[in-house]
């Protein structure tokens, strides 16, 4: 039983690694991207005018 649980929190802990840490990245690289364009945008509108 102890043995299961171990491998269940290595299995967790390995798609945690492999999963959610590629996909947080992505996250907040898109995230700060899209942030970035939009002040870009908002500061190029506000000076064309």
């Amino acid at each position: 039983m102890l043995a299961i649980l171990h491998l269940f929190v290595a299995l967790l802990f390995c798609f945690k690694c492999l999963i959610l840490e590629p996909l947080f990245h992505q996250l907040s690289k898109i995230t700060i991207i899209y942030v970035f364009r939009i002040f870009v945008a908002h500061n190029f509108l506000r000076f064309s005018h």
